[in-house]
């Protein structure tokens, strides 16, 4: 198999690749990662001891250079098929697969209807040429439904899903840091990318509230992105550098432990690896989303989903948690029980076994 993805950076789909990849080597799946742009998960995949190629060229896709030396990557790692993750790594690999006759998956992680007029004009002429379509979450085939042009009736849904032993222990002065700060502390957490589409500059804004009736609270942000600057600049003009920290740039695993409750504030994501790690570690989840139903979260029993764009219901959300230390309790417990039963990283790697399968055979 041959997966190209458009990037190794700390991301949702660069975890789920890089959980799934090591569990084909071990079922006997010879794998090649073809990627684009360098992060942390270059080093990863190396000390894993799979097969990591990087197309570059001056100008990107926009030199032939970059096709051409595309092409050759998938040829020298001679693949039954291609898999592809991510926007500019779908597009790519489902053009050079029908040039060289090789079967492609197209895995599709975004809801199309944040993808833009451009991206989403490119993907309705295109996506025919994909063999299959997987998409992360049933939201993610909703949103496609909305574009009649697209072959949202093709597409089959394999879900993300997790290890559920997963731990990563922290330096010893951060694990004496972080316990310092749990001293009659109740801290919020989120992970993610620092960029507009997460609304960490929402959740500031909410959480400056919410410390300002209750000092005895925290907020930690674990990510990295073009937002940071300006995340920080807006924790400093609210004076709030002792109320909230950015972690940047390190695995949030860690973490977790730390947590009273986890906050999603995105306006609407498909199946976030973040929120799957955390509802596993037994974490009361808050989730922001557009639309009333989710794909993890049943509000009230293994987490609580609020309208995508209400502050004052955020706010007093995160207020009635930290009074209720029953209602985390059972919420978190609910939480780990649904990751146990929809959305482990056995299950996914089976599916995506099965279907890599039928593929050869057809």
């Amino acid at each position: 198999i041959a997966h190209i993805i458009s990037g190794l950076k700390m991301g949702g789909a660069e975890k789920v690749l890089f959980d799934l990849a090591a569990s084909l080597k071990k079922a006997g799946f010879y794998q090649t990662i073809i990627y684009f742009h360098d992060g942390p998960f270059v080093a990863m995949f190396a000390q894993a001891d799979i097969k990591i190629i990087k197309i570059a060229a001056p100008g990107g896709p926009l030199n032939p250079v970059w096709w051409w030396r595309l092409v050759k990557a998938i040829q020298q790692a001679r693949p039954d098929l291609i898999h592809t993750w991510l926007w500019l790594a779908n597009l790519a690999g489902r053009l050079s697969a029908q040039l060289l006759r090789i079967p492609v998956v197209c895995a599709l992680h975004n809801n199309h209807d944040q993808n833009g007029l451009l991206r989403n004009t490119i993907d309705a002429a295109t996506l025919w040429a994909a063999d299959e379509l997987v998409a992360v979450s049933d939201g993610i085939v909703r949103t496609m439904a909305h574009y009649r042009f697209f072959p949202a009736w093709r597409v089959r849904v394999i879900a993300n899903g997790i290890p559920l032993l997963q731990k990563r222990v922290l330096p010893a002065a951060e694990v004496r840091r972080l316990n310092d700060l749990r001293s009659g502390t109740f801290i919020f957490g989120s992970v993610g990318r620092f960029v507009p589409l997460k609304r960490y500059d929402l959740l500031i804004k909410v959480f400056a509230g919410v410390h300002q009736d209750i000092p005895r609270t925290h907020l930690l942000l674990i990510g990295a992105g073009p937002q940071e600057q300006l995340l920080q600049k807006q924790i400093d003009d609210l004076g709030m550098r002792r109320a909230v920290t950015l972690i940047v740039g390190q695995p949030a695993l860690g973490y977790y432990p730390f947590f009273d409750c986890f906050i999603q504030p995105s306006r609407k994501e498909g199946i976030s690896i973040a929120l799957l790690e955390a509802m596993a570690a037994h974490i009361p989840c808050i989730v922001t989303n557009q639309e009333p139903i989710h794909d993890v979260i049943l509000d009230g029993h293994n987490g609580f989903l609020l309208p995508a764009d209400d502050p004052v219901l955020l706010a007093q959300t995160m207020n009635m948690l930290i009074g209720d230390a029953e209602k985390r309790r059972m919420v978190g417990k609910e939480a780990a029980r649904t990751i146990a039963r929809r959305f482990t990283l056995a299950r996914m790697v089976d599916e995506y076994q099965r279907l890599y399968r039928s593929m050869m055979g057809q």
